[in-house]
């Protein structure tokens, strides 16, 4: 439902025309329900994750490709990110006090891709890239860097499909089922990109300055 944050009883929703990672997420779901007469099955959706860890640099490519400088241009949209540590612990608690056979929403802060990368940038006296795209520029400005990094075999997308699919066809959630029933926590958003911040750095995924480190703001 877009006039509201999505809960686990609105169904299944579609798939978005051309979203290999929608589609891949669906299946995934189907494979498990299409198991729950031969296996105690629980299904638990974390959103977008955040924090330390992170060595593929998934969905914290927000912050990563902003402090190095490899994020040049952004799309907007509606998005949820929770810290990885509070999503495993949810994870850990389902073992226990789930219900076999439900579906857990587990979310954390909802707002906005933009709104994220200006509390980054205001956070580590960062500049937000001054170029915005809108969705179809973003799609295929993804769709040329990652065919970019295929031809050359190396690289990292400046801007990857699956996140412009996160951000463009992305929802705000409730995740009060899993407050409720796995005792969800979610930690301060400022807490999560800090301590991911100093992870990326202290392991090489961003350079500090030389002679000092990156200033953070309250």
């Amino acid at each position: 439902a877009q006039d509201r944050p999505a809960r686990e009883s609105d169904g299944e929703a579609a798939v978005p025309p051309g979203s290999t990672y929608f589609a891949v997420k669906l299946a995934l779901e189907r494979a498990l329900r299409a198991e729950q007469g031969g296996l105690e099955v629980m299904l638990l959706c974390p959103t977008g994750l955040l924090g330390p860890f992170d060595y593929k640099v998934g969905t914290g490519f927000f912050l990563v490709g902003l402090a190095s400088g490899h994020l040049r241009a952004w799309v907007d949209g509606r998005i949820n990110m929770i810290d990885v540590r509070d999503a495993a612990a949810a994870h850990l608690r389902a073992a226990t006090a789930g219900r076999p056979g439900q579906r857990y929403i587990l979310g954390g802060h909802n707002l906005t891709a933009g709104e994220l990368l200006g509390r980054i940038a205001a956070l580590f006296d960062l500049r937000l890239p001054d170029r915005r795209l809108s969705p179809a520029e973003a799609e295929a400005l993804a769709a040329t860097e990652e065919a970019r990094c295929l031809a050359e075999r190396r690289g990292r997308p400046a801007l990857s499909r699956e996140i412009v699919d996160t951000i463009v066809h992305g929802q705000h959630v409730d995740a009060g089922r899993a407050r409720d029933e796995l005792g969800l926590r979610i930690r301060p958003l400022d807490e999560t990109l800090r301590d991911a911040f100093h992870w990326y750095r202290d392991n090489g995924y961003i350079a500090a300055p030389r002679g000092t480190e990156h200033a953070e703001h309250r």
